[in-house]
C-alpha cells in the first residue's frame, strides 16, 4: 500500500487542502491559546468534533485536559486520556469512549505521536472495536495504536514513504510538520480517493 501512495503522490497531494496544513499550522503555533474561544472553534472544527455533536460539558472537560497535558507533554498516555474523557458524558448523560478525539489530543502535545481515526483505520484493515465493555474496547483500541506508533517508526526507519514525505514537504514547505503527520495526511487523502471510487474510474490502479 506504501508503493501505491508513492506512485501516486501527485494525485494524493492535489487532493490534500493547502487550508487545511495552514489550520493545523496555527493550532500548533497557538496552543498557548488553548482556553480561549476562538482557539477551541477552530480546533473543534479542524479535528471534526462538531460533527460529534458532544455536550458543552465534554468540550469543556475536552480542552481542560488538553490544556493540562500541553503543560505536562512528559506524562503523555493516550489511554489515561481516554480513561478520563470517558468520565465525562458526551450527551444526554450518555458515556462513550472518543478514542479518535484522545489520539488527536495526545498529538497536540506531542506531534510525533499517530492520530487514529476511521480513515488510518480502514487503510489498515482495522474493524472497529464492537466490545459492549468499553474498557475491553479501549484494550483493542491501544492494541492498533501501539501498532500505529511502531508501524510509523517502520516507516520512518525504513524509508517506505520518504519520496512522498519529501514531495509534501516541496509542496507546502511546512517543516513544523512532524513526518507522523504528513504520513497521516498521506493516509487520510488516499483513503479519500479510493472511497471516491479511484480504482473503478482507473484514476488509481493496482500493481
Amino acid at each position: 500500500m506504501y508503493n501505491l501512495i508513492n506512485n501516486y503522490i501527485d494525485i494524493i497531494i492535489k487532493n490534500i487542502s493547502e487550508q487545511e496544513i495552514l489550520t493545523y499550522v496555527w493550532l500548533l503555533q497557538n496552543a498557548g491559546q488553548v482556553n480561549t474561544l476562538q482557539y477551541q472553534q477552530r480546533y473543534k472544527q479542524y479535528w471534526g468534533m462538531n460533527n460529534a455533536r458532544l455536550s458543552e460539558e465534554f468540550c469543556d472537560a475536552y480542552f481542560g485536559l488538553l490544556g493540562q497535558t500541553l503543560d505536562n507533554p512528559q506524562n503523555l498516555n493516550v489511554a489515561d486520556i481516554a480513561r478520563a474523557l470517558y468520565e465525562t458524558p458526551v450527551n444526554a448523560h450518555r458515556q462513550n469512549l472518543q478514542f479518535s478525539f484522545s489520539s488527536k489530543l495526545a498529538h497536540m502535545a506531542n506531534p510525533g505521536q499517530p492520530i487514529y481515526d476511521s480513515l488510518v483505520a480502514d487503510f489498515y484493515f482495522f474493524k472497529t472495536p464492537q466490545n459492549r465493555d468499553w474498557q475491553q474496547k479501549l484494550e483493542q483500541y491501544m492494541l492498533f495504536y501501539n501498532f500505529l506508533v511502531n508501524e510509523y517508526a517502520r516507516i520512518s526507519r525504513e524509508g517506505l514513504l520518504n519520496a512522498s514525505i519529501q514531495q509534501f514537504g516541496n509542496q507546502f514547505n511546512q517543516p513544523v510538520l512532524t513526518d507522523a503527520r504528513v504520513v497521516d495526511l498521506l493516509i487520510w487523502a488516499f483513503v479519500k480517493l479510493l472511497k471516491q471510487n479511484s480504482v473503478l474510474n482507473g484514476l488509481i490502479i493496482y500493481l
